[in-house]
């Protein structure tokens, strides 16, 4: 850790976000930090987000800076600690937004006047060409629809020697991750209400979604070609399942979109994915392609300042590919040439 303001500061931020308990919080907040309610849990997360500093080689000092899928938040709130100049922030669901901006207020001012968030589309940020010197997506590619968009964006958003930094758990080389990612996929797409699933709780299955959404549109369809429908259109974002329902009502034809085993879900209403696997090194030839020069590492551990762990961590990084299907987290630092 660089030095013990840094923590104590973010610990002493944190506690007040979330003791603070404000009726706009999206209840999710708690489950999402759980870990910071503990001074352990704090020290980690800070460690963790500076070794992912580290490993771009950034010092955020004066940098202005962009999180793209920025949760609750939190990240930013420690970049700034760290001395970014300007933190933006943005994110796909208003819940998420709306509780960053409840709590601006109970930043300390030097903060808050350098944080900005707002609600947008990775796949077409509103922000101007070259704005940036760090673009982050901190376990956030693997939800977006359109990942290829979003690298194209962030190329355009940052300057000239700007760095994106992507860090993401679903490693698609680790056996493991793959096996249990396909599990969640399945169960999001057709498990049951209330099924636990490592780590996830399904609210209601997309099939549901789908259903629910094709019977408030079309109230006068019968159940038989409600649950075809519902069927046929999986991986479908509401507009596309509207357009095959006005098209069954013209035709009849029905849509042969159903589910396959192995295939990532699409939430029929938020228009996000759920846990998209990524090839470390295919997806740094992707990147690479769009003007950036990049680096791939794993990670095994080391945030909780363990010594074993640290030099375990740093012993496999330097396996690069040999190890990197043994890594749970993969990290991506990419320069714009």
């Amino acid at each position: 850790m660089k030095n013990g303001k840094t923590f104590e500061e973010f610990e002493a931020v944190a506690a007040k976000i979330l003791g603070a308990k404000l009726s706009e919080y999206d209840p999710w907040i708690y489950r999402y930090y759980h870990s910071l309610q503990s001074t352990a849990g704090v020290k980690q997360y800070v460690r963790y987000l500076e070794g992912k500093l580290a490993f771009a080689g950034v010092d955020v000092k004066d940098l202005v800076v962009l999180d793209a899928g920025c949760g609750f938040g939190l990240a930013l709130v420690l970049l700034g600690i760290l001395g970014a100049r300007e933190m933006h922030g943005f994110d796909l669901y208003d819940n998420m937004v709306n509780t960053i901006k409840s709590y601006e207020k109970l930043l300390p001012e030097h903060l808050a006047k350098r944080l900005e968030v707002e609600r947008a589309d990775t796949s077409n940020m509103p922000y101007e060409d070259g704005r940036f010197d760090l673009v982050t997506s901190i376990e956030a590619i693997s939800h977006y629809l359109d990942e290829d968009a979003f690298l194209r964006e962030a190329h355009r958003v940052l300057k000239p020697g700007g760095m994106l930094l992507i860090s993401d758990g679903n490693n698609e080389r680790n056996p493991s991750v793959r096996r249990d990612t396909m599990e969640i996929w399945e169960a999001f797409e057709q498990g049951e209400v209330g099924q636990q699933v490592h780590g996830h709780t399904i609210e209601m299955p997309f099939v549901k979604k789908r259903e629910q959404l094709i019977r408030e549109q079309y109230p006068k369809l019968d159940d038989n070609a409600v649950l075809a429908l519902a069927r046929g259109t999986s991986g479908m974002t509401r507009d596309e399942i509207l357009e095959h329902c006005d098209t069954h009502l013209a035709t009849g034809e029905l849509p042969d979109g159903v589910y396959e085993r192995g295939t990532i879900p699409v939430d029929p209403i938020k228009g996000d994915v759920i846990e998209r696997l990524f090839d470390p090194y295919e997806l740094a030839k992707r990147i690479e392609r769009l003007g950036f020069q990049a680096r791939v590492t794993g990670y095994w551990g080391g945030a909780s300042g363990k010594p074993h762990l640290v030099a375990a961590n740093k012993a496999l990084s330097m396996l690069g590919p040999l190890a990197i299907s043994t890594a749970g987290e993969f990290r991506i630092a990419a320069r714009k040439l």
